[in-house]
Parts: C-alpha cells; structure tokens; sequence
C-alpha cells in the first residue's frame, strides 16, 4: 500500500512540475526570460530532490530512509493542502456573516468597512474613534481603498471618502495592486474629478509607481481624459520628466490613447518630445508621424477628413520645434 502512494504521491509531483514550467513559459516572454532559464529554475533544480528520493525509495531497504523518501515526495501535496486550509481560514474570519470578505476580522474595522459599502457617511464618522483609519486588512486592503472601490459602483456618492480623508486617511497608503489617487483617475469618467482633487488637496503623490512601473499620474493620460484634469495634477507636482519602466513618458502614453488634446497641453508645458521611447522602440516624433500616416490612410479609406482632435496642432507645435511630421 505505501508504495503505491508513494508512486501516486511521485506522478502529483511530476505533474505539478509539468504545469508549473508550462506556466513560466508562457510567461518568459513577457518578462523576457530566456527558456533554458525557465527550465533550470522551474524543471531541473526542483526535479532533483524528487529523482533523489525516489532513487532512495527504490534502493533502499532501511525503513528510515524509505520513509523519508516518502515523506519528501509527499511534502509538496501537503504543503498545499495545509496552505490553502490556513487561506481558507483566514478568508473565513475576515468574511461577514453573509459570507462577504470584509478583509477585516470581527470588530469595529468590519463594521467600518460595511458602513462605507453602505455608503453611511454618518456611520462612518461615528466608527472612526474607535477604528483605525489607516488599518490595513487582507491583501493589504484599507478603508480608503474600499470607499474608492464602492465608488465604482456608486460614483456620485462620495461623502464616505471625504469624511475618511478628513479623518487623516493616508491617500498614498493602497494594497500592491491598488494606489488611490490611480483607482480615482480610473474611474473619473463616471464619478468626475472630486475624487481626484480632494486626494491631491491631502498631499496624494502622483508620481508613485504601480507594479507595473508607471507613474500613476499617467493614468490621466487616457482618451476620455481632460486637459484640465491635466493641470491639476501639474499644480499638485506631477512630474513631466517621469517614465514608466519601460522608458516612456506621459506622451507616450497620451498618444496610444489618441488622445492628442491632452498631448499638446502637456508639450506646451514643457513635456520632453525628445525623451524616450515606445514599446516598440520609436520617439515620440515618430510615433506622431505613425499615427498621421494612419490617420491618412483612414481618411482615404472614408473618402473624408477626420475631424479634428488635436493631432494637426500637435504636428504644427513639432515642426515649430524642429521635428517636422508629414
């Protein structure tokens, strides 16, 4: 019986392997890592313990070591199990009793939390003495997180977020994945830009990074994006020299969404023209040249002008720079 677990427990493993070096492989060319890297690290150095122990398993007679071999190959599964019983009991204690997560265990930061998706300003305020404002739950999550979550799905409500932003919520306190003043310029199209300004009003940092490299302020670089959207977070410090990880400006960004009001209110500031480059290794003056040729051939195509967003005037203020586009 114990060897034939022991080959179960083998085959998991191998197929576990398996799956996980598929996954970094698709993965390699984002991150562009090398395959045989891939293979080292996810394939070849995980495998030796397992080819070690059943080797052991196989030639060995001593009950001690069999054992071990056992439990080595059984280790993985094991893990596994233990961790997801300990995730699914922290994801118990910090969901209500609807089974909602909360991200906060029993007490008076749960019941802020569920004030604040009620949108209860009134509540909100009344909890805060005795929770803490800048508390981070699971996943890192915090209330100001969670207002400018609900405020997804309501955005004209937006009372909780001022009465917590009073109260001394830190703006550039966010989960990994999520910074507040970014979430706010995500959503402006539907909830406008309060949200916006009463986080930079409390010293909200547009220039922190995302987990991707971007500065967040680039966000605001959208196409339904405005200009004066723009200069609010000019005034407040955003930094027209800023690249993301991969070198782009806000230009750049500004550009792929076409939104070329934007681009031009940001030239005439002072935005580098000259400075970085796209993913796909253009300059900016190229990447205005690429989309003037588009533009062109679409409007061939159309029998007809495209009608004006702000591109010809982008393409004037290069040439008047020296970098004439066609």
């Amino acid at each position: 019986m114990m060897r034939l677990l022991f080959w179960v427990l083998v085959a998991l493993d191998i197929a576990g392997l398996l799956f996980f070096f598929v996954l970094g492989l698709a993965a390699a060319g984002s991150t562009r890592t090398h395959p045989l890297t891939v293979a080292l690290l996810m394939l070849a150095l995980p495998a030796i313990p397992l080819v070690l122990a059943i080797w052991v398993f196989a030639r060995s007679q001593s009950p001690l070591w069999r054992a071990l071999s056992f439990a080595l190959v059984a280790a993985p599964l094991a893990i596994t199990v233990a961790a997801q019983a300990y995730n699914d009991a922290r994801i118990s204690a910090n969901s209500n009793a609807q089974g909602d997560l909360t991200f906060f265990e029993q007490g008076p930061q749960r019941e802020l939390v569920e004030a604040i998706r009620r949108n209860d300003a009134a509540a909100v305020s009344a909890l805060l003495p005795r929770a803490n404002v800048n508390a981070s739950g699971m996943q890192g999550m915090t209330p100001l997180v969670i207002a400018l979550r609900q405020l997804r799905a309501t955005p004209t409500q937006q009372d909780v977020l001022k009465v917590l932003l009073e109260a001394g919520a830190d703006p550039n306190k966010g989960t990994p994945y999520e910074r507040p003043l970014e979430m706010a310029l995500q959503t402006m199209a539907r909830s406008g830009p309060a949200p916006v300004a009463l986080l930079l009003a409390r010293r909200a940092d547009p220039n922190v990074r995302n987990t991707s490299g971007m500065p967040i302020w680039f966000a605001a670089a959208g196409h339904d994006s405005s200009v004066d959207t723009m200069a609010l977070l000019l005034r407040h410090g955003a930094d027209l020299h800023g690249t993301s990880a991969k070198g782009e400006t806000v230009l750049f960004y500004a550009a792929s969404a076409s939104n070329w009001r934007a681009v031009l209110y940001l030239l005439e500031r002072g935005a580098p023209a000259a400075q970085g480059r796209s993913f796909k290794g253009l300059t900016f003056r190229e990447v205005v040249d690429e989309a003037v040729r588009e533009r062109k051939m679409r409007d061939d195509v159309a029998g007809r002008k495209t009608d004006d967003d702000g591109l010809k005037e982008v393409v004037e203020f290069l040439r008047r720079q020296g970098g004439a586009a066609p």
